[in-house]
């Protein structure tokens, strides 16, 4: 359990509470019905006394009323320890690095935020149950051997054949349900495939191999369906007949036990209670502790995503540069899958310089942009801004110093005014930003102007729209370095100008432009061709 108290940090302090009111809630259900039996002998004597009666009224009002309160305050417990391990889990997901993300799919890291962190917060709910029931049968089968020690050995032989059946059959069930979930995600992925191809299989006779395909991977789902579900039935009904034919054998060894008089009436209720009780909590043992294993599963998993990755912490021994540039590449090396992408890598800019990054396709223009912001780590070299090495700087002192358009950048489901606020809430700044790159017209003619939300990475614009409010909010930033990776590659001549007017606009920034257009080379200070670095 280290690595749960270790997710939820102090969290699980607040089921303390919660575990002293299952303990009552214990006790009670074990008395209310020692106490109807007591009360049943009591009527059947015509020696009641009403006194039991109000004390069970009362104690089974304690008990549905601890029920209630415990509900509530689980509810509230698996609430927030689902929002805290969610919010760990995306804030992990914002500073995965590239070898993080050669180690999860998006499928896997779907899992790990959505149904992982679900399954996390139904783990104390599992093990105090399964204890709980545990307790319960040990105190009750102690009840049997101080009544009768021919009927404790006939319940507990039952009880454990019964326990080992229902384990197999649900184990086999589940092994074969888990084998129906990936025949089921392999139907999902060949129908994936058919629809990112419609347009060759209507040009061509490709329908007949998927139509094979797509047999068999049904074949396969219900192969596995079938045999889950057998046993799954085996579980769920016929091994109620164990139940049923051996609570026929205890009737009639209770009823031996009433002739001798060794057991009152009370006593015989009371005892088929427990008996009930017994097979009821087995049976939530055997299927929670079935379920317990999945969110291990889930648990290990968030543990390995979010404590288990290389140490990004800041390195104090990190070397700092007395010097006049803004930013300086020293001697930078970068390989990836064994091949060098970066060699020795050596050039500075000083402030308020334009400069142009040209390069083959694949030459690693864009990797020197993502080796500033420490999403990947030289394999030798330094990097600094304003002297301070970048690996020696979080996220957010970097994201202060340097803005960077990324040549796929993506924008979020908010609207337009709200992005741009993300660099400057002013609003008669964004549109004299949006007005100087010709955007601020097409704005005015949405629906709902400013306030239009960007869904779906901006679906409803052209890429020149797209890049043109991405650029707005790049200008409207107040950070002293601008990365630009090809930001004018969807721009027409006209939109380009604007941009090049923006850049000379602003002297008071560095500009780091990735580029293949000439206009844009035209008014830098410096080209660097990365093809030298090879």
């Amino acid at each position: 359990m280290k690595k749960y108290f270790k997710v939820i940090d102090n969290l699980w302090k607040r089921l303390i509470f919660f575990i002293v009111l299952l303990f009552i809630y214990f006790l009670l259900d074990l008395s209310i019905p020692f106490l109807s039996s007591k009360i049943l002998d009591e009527f059947v004597l015509k020696n009641l006394y009403f006194k039991n009666v109000i004390v069970l009224l009362l104690l089974y009002l304690i008990y549905n009323f601890l029920n209630f309160i415990m509900s509530n305050i689980y509810s509230k417990y698996f609430k927030d320890s689902f929002i805290l391990v969610h919010k760990k889990s995306i804030n992990r997901l914002y500073n995965l690095n590239y070898s993080d993300l050669t180690k999860y799919s998006f499928g896997k890291i779907s899992t790990i935020i959505n149904i992982d962190a679900f399954n996390i917060g139904e783990i104390p709910d599992y093990v105090t149950d399964i204890i709980y029931c545990w307790l319960y049968i040990l105190v009750v089968m102690i009840i049997f051997i101080k009544t009768n020690v021919a009927v404790a050995l006939f319940v507990l032989i039952s009880l454990i054949f019964y326990m080992f059946l229902a384990n197999r059959e649900l184990k086999i069930a589940n092994k074969h349900f888990s084998l129906r979930r990936k025949m089921h995600d392999n139907l999902n992925l060949l129908l994936e495939q058919t629809m990112h191809g419609l347009k060759e299989i209507k040009t061509s006779n490709i329908d007949l191999f998927l139509n094979n395909e797509y047999e068999v991977k049904r074949d396969e789902w219900a192969y596995e369906y079938m045999k889950g579900r057998k046993h799954f039935l085996n579980y769920t009904i016929n091994l109620k007949y164990v139940i049923f034919i051996t609570k026929i054998i205890l009737y009639i060894l209770l009823y031996f036990s009433f002739s001798m008089k060794t057991i009152s009436i009370g006593l015989i209720v009371l005892l088929v209670k427990y008996y009930d009780e017994i097979f009821i909590n087995a049976e939530t043992i055997v299927e929670k502790s079935s379920d317990l294993q999945e969110f291990y599963i889930s648990l290990n998993r968030m543990y390995d995503f979010l404590f288990n990755y290389e140490n990004n912490e800041i390195v104090l021994s990190l070397p700092y540069k007395l010097s006049d540039n803004v930013l300086e590449f020293d001697d930078v090396t970068f390989s990836y899958n064994g091949k060098t992408i970066l060699n020795n890598l050596n050039f500075s800019v000083k402030k308020n310089e334009v400069i142009s990054i040209i390069g083959d396709n694949g030459a690693g223009k864009t990797t020197m942009f993502n080796l500033v912001f420490n999403l990947v780590k030289p394999d030798k070299g330094s990097i600094f801004i304003n002297g301070i090495n970048t690996l020696g700087l979080s996220k957010e002192k970097l994201c202060q110093n340097v803005a960077i358009l990324n040549q796929d950048a993506f924008l979020i489901d908010i609207s337009i005014r709200d992005y741009l606020s993300l660099s400057d809430s002013n609003i008669n700044k964004q549109k004299q930003i949006c007005k100087e790159l010709n955007i601020h017209d097409f704005i005015m003619k949405l629906p709902k102007k400013y306030d239009i939300l960007l869904k779906n990475n901006g679906s409803t614009f052209s890429g020149g729209q797209k890049k043109l409010i991405q650029l707005a909010k790049i200008f409207l930033s107040n950070n002293e370095i601008i990365l630009l990776d090809e930001a004018t590659s969807s721009l027409d001549k006209e939109m380009t100008k604007n941009v090049i007017n923006l850049i000379k606009k602003n002297k008071n920034k560095t500009f780091i432009i990735i580029t293949h257009k000439k206009e844009i080379m035209e008014i830098s200070d410096r080209i660097i061709d990365i093809n030298q670095y090879k």
